[in-house]
């Protein structure tokens, strides 16, 4: 649309055709400029900040020290004790039922209460067959 409209002035008179094209140009390395410097102005005040946190000597000091704490609890670990543990939560999750089913997502409380159920509705569809039966006669 822009491009048929310069071409329209440009046909029309020269002059203004010309003087339109090299506005539009003007417009768009404007456009151009400010969002450069936008970004640019964005991207170091930004990082300026993380130079600066960084180069904090408290920050530093305290960096250095929260490492060390880290290194000092991380050679209290007992390593074989965490593989025990792991294994452990291994084998208790990889249990399964005939089915198939891991035993650990389902309760064996579920299991009885929909067996209950299973056999409250089997006796209710032997009332509702036997009252079947007598009102036919």
């Amino acid at each position: 649309m822009i491009a048929s409209t310069l071409a329209n002035l440009t046909t029309a008179d020269p002059t203004l055709g010309a003087a339109a094209v090299i506005g539009a140009f003007v417009a768009l390395a404007m456009l151009l400029y400010r969002v450069a410097d936008f970004l640019l102005t964005k991207y170091t005040t930004k990082h300026a900040a993380q130079r600066a946190q960084r180069c904090d000597m408290t920050t530093c000091v305290l960096n250095t020290r929260t490492a060390e704490n880290v290194i000092a609890q991380a050679s209290k670990i007992n390593l074989e004790a965490m593989e025990d543990k792991v294994n452990k939560m291994y084998d208790w999750h990889n249990k399964t039922d005939a089915d198939g089913v891991p035993v650990w997502y389902v309760r064996s409380s579920l299991e009885l209460a929909i067996k209950e159920l299973a056999m409250a509705i089997k006796h209710q569809n032997e009332l509702f067959g036997k009252l079947m039966v007598k009102m036919d006669k």
